[in-house]
Order: structure tokens, then C-alpha cells, then sequence
């Protein structure tokens, strides 16, 4: 499966506005709550445990960019016990690095996936994302991508192409 995404930053006046827009535009489809820790080094594959209302996952992710836009490949494992998961990665030296807690107000749009978040630490993101089983579907998808951020007012010149385990990081070393 492959995940095509793209996210820019918000400061909370256009989180607000984008909040009533979205509602014109898309379908609301509830609010979530994701608590991600993420294990190893924050590079461009991670290992990652994530709780939410619906149960538990470990994820295995290879990220890739092109023109801003994540063309990542993910693999989600349910798992019952994220704890027994990290006494398990930490018996094997695979430290847990940090952990994320992300509020989410989900919205569809045809085929795509709207996530209007507050990242703990981080502040207010758009996030829209596609997933396709194919390879070769992934640059339609990443156009329909590019062309609901245009609607919203962005530019693919708006991305943020950093992770945000990795903004988590970089903030925590200047503490």
C-alpha cells in the first residue's frame, strides 16, 4: 500500500477558518486522538506503535518525497499489547526515541483524506492524504493532492517536507 500525502502548517486564526471551509468542501467524519511512539532514529523508515479509539498498530514506513508530496510505502501491523511491543524492541536495543500525541478532526473529500490536527508540542496542521495499492496510481493521486491544497489556498510551495518526529526532535535539542 502506498500512502501519497502532503502537510503544511497553520497558525490557530487559519486552523479556525479551514475548520469552517472544510465543512463546504468535504464530509466530517469525526474526531480522532493518535498516540504515536516512535522507535530508532528518526530518518526516512521508521518503526512507530500508534493507539487510538479503533485498537493498536505497529507501523513499518519507507518515506519518499517527490515535489513535496510523501509517496510513502506502509505496512500496519494490529498489535494487542503496545507495551509487550516495546519491552520487545528495547530487548533487541531499539530505543524508544519520542512519543506524539496528535488531535485530529477527519474530513473525506472523494478519494482523499483530510486531517485538520493539533500536534502536542508542535502546533496546527493540514494534512491530505491518498492511499493507493498501485505504484502507478500514485502520481494521479498526488495531482488530486496538489489540487485540493490549491482550492484551500496553498501552493506545493507550502509543504513541509519534515517529519514530525523529526520537528519533535529538533525542538526537544534546543530545550
Amino acid at each position: 500500500m502506498y500512502e501519497v500525502e502532503a502537510k503544511v502548517a497553520l497558525d490557530k486564526t487559519h486552523y479556525l477558518s479551514l475548520k469552517k471551509e472544510l465543512k463546504k468542501i468535504a464530509q466530517f467524519q469525526g474526531k480522532q486522538v493518535k498516540q504515536d511512539e516512535y522507535f530508532g532514529e528518526v530518518v526516512q523508515d521508521y518503526l512507530r506503535t500508534r493507539e487510538d479509539k479503533t485498537g493498536s498498530v505497529i507501523t513499518v514506513k519507507k518515506q519518499a518525497l517527490n515535489n513535496g508530496v510523501e509517496n510513502n510505502i506502509e505496512i500496519n501491523i494490529p498489535i494487542k499489547s503496545p507495551r509487550k511491543v516495546r519491552l520487545l524492541f528495547n530487548k533487541f536495543g531499539i530505543q524508544s526515541l519520542i512519543r506524539k500525541k496528535k488531535y485530529s478532526l477527519l474530513f473525506k473529500n472523494k478519494k482523499l483524506t483530510i486531517e485538520l490536527n493539533k500536534i502536542e508540542s508542535l502546533g496546527f496542521f493540514l494534512e491530505i492524504e491518498g492511499v493507493v495499492r498501485n505504484k502507478s496510481d500514485i502520481k494521479k493521486v498526488q495531482k488530486e493532492v496538489d489540487n485540493l491544497f490549491i482550492k484551500l489556498g496553498f501552493t506545493p510551495s507550502d509543504y513541509i517536507t519534515e517529519s514530525y518526529p523529526s520537528m519533535i526532535v529538533k525542538k526537544e535539542k534546543k530545550k
